[in-house]
């Protein structure tokens, strides 16, 4: 099931270097059996005095090891004018970490 979102109030969560609010935009992908977020896009459009606009792309996996969901690719696109730039990254090898403490 996806879900659209797009921000209408300010101030928006998403400012500019400038301080300007960037009002987002996105769609959230949702397992509608166990409500789990399968992934995710957020579109920000004129964030920059050049008209700038992002789009970020997430996808999640559920992780043994961790024993949660976890961002698997996020891809990010970012276009000004006629010009793009997108990038990848992957992540993988997640680890969980555990720690004690003993109160005297």
């Amino acid at each position: 099931m996806a879900i659209d979102f797009q921000e209408e109030r300010t101030p928006t969560l998403i400012m500019n270097a400038s301080g300007k609010d960037v009002p987002s935009s996105g769609t959230l992908w949702v397992n509608p059996v166990d409500g789990v977020i399968v992934r995710t896009r957020l579109e920000l459009k004129e964030f920059d005095s050049a008209g700038s606009r992002a789009v970020i792309d997430v996808v999640y996996r559920k992780e043994p090891a961790a024993e949660m969901w976890v961002p698997s690719r996020m891809t990010e696109r970012y276009s000004t004018g006629p010009e793009t730039t997108t990038t990848e990254a992957t992540y993988h090898d997640y680890k969980r970490f555990q720690t004690s403490v003993k109160v005297k």
